[in-house]
């Protein structure tokens, strides 16, 4: 599982609690260039899940690797935030849509639990 910009504790702590673990990219130095490090740890990874929240590019970049790599990925959004919906380009994705942190663990948990 990856958790890209948003919640690291909440990812961390479900992660432990699935029996999975999360990885981002700042915790691993390589000598390879940051976006290829990314995409290889999303490649290698059997879930991604990005909060776009904050419609943070960066953030943005990366789901569109994992789309385009056709890899699984979710979307996690908080409503109550920024913005009432994410935007038109990715409103058909699914989601975690959440109102609180504890609200996100319980959703992180159901998906990464979920066989399907």
């Amino acid at each position: 599982m990856i958790g890209a910009a948003g919640c690291p504790a909440v990812f961390e702590k479900v992660g432990k609690a699935v029996d999975r673990r999360s990885v981002f990219a700042d915790e691993r130095i390589t000598h390879k260039f940051l976006l290829y490090k990314i995409a290889q740890m999303i490649l290698d990874s059997p879930i991604s899940i990005y909060d776009e929240t904050e419609w943070i590019p960066n953030v943005t970049l990366e789901l569109g690797i994992a789309k385009g790599f056709e890899c699984k990925a979710c979307i996690a959004f908080d409503p109550t935030k920024l913005s009432k919906d994410v935007p038109d380009d990715i409103r058909g994705l699914d989601r975690i849509q959440y109102l609180n942190l504890a609200d996100l663990e319980a959703k992180l948990t159901k998906v990464l639990t979920d066989p399907a």
